[in-house]
C-alpha cells in the first residue's frame, strides 16, 4: 500500500491489490512455486506471518488510507518528511516502476 502510494497508484487500484492479498493467501496452491506458497504462509518472520494469519479488509485499508492522508498529508509528503525521500527520489522510483 505504501510503496503503490508513494508511485501515485490510484485508490481505488491499491484496495483491489491489498484485498487479492486475500485470495493469494487463501488459495495458495493456485501460485506457481511451492517454495513461494510456503514463504507466503510461514515467511520465517512472525510479524509478517501474524499480519497474514488476517485478511485483508476494506475497513482497514480506509482506516490506513483516512490516516495517511488526514495526518500525514498523503503518501508522497509522507515518503518526503518521514522517509526522508527527496523528489527526485521518488521520481526515479516512479520511473524505474511505472514506466516502460
Amino acid at each position: 500500500m505504501m510503496i503503490e502510494g508513494i508511485l501515485g497508484v490510484p485508490e481505488r487500484v491499491m484496495r483491489a491489490d491489498y484485498q487479492l492479498t486475500n485470495l493469494v493467501l487463501a488459495n495458495p496452491e493456485g501460485m506457481s512455486s511451492a517454495s513461494v506458497n510456503e514463504r507466503l504462509l510461514h515467511g520465517g518472520s512472525a510479524v509478517v506471518n501474524e499480519m497474514n494469519a488476517e485478511t485483508a479488509s476494506g475497513t482497514t485499508f480506509d482506516s490506513v488510507a483516512q490516516f495517511v492522508n488526514d495526518e500525514l498529508g498523503g503518501w508522497q509528503k509522507y515518503a518526503r518528511q518521514e522517509l526522508r525521500l527527496s523528489a527526485h527520489d521518488i521520481q526515479d522510483f516512479v520511473r524505474l516502476y511505472l514506466e516502460k
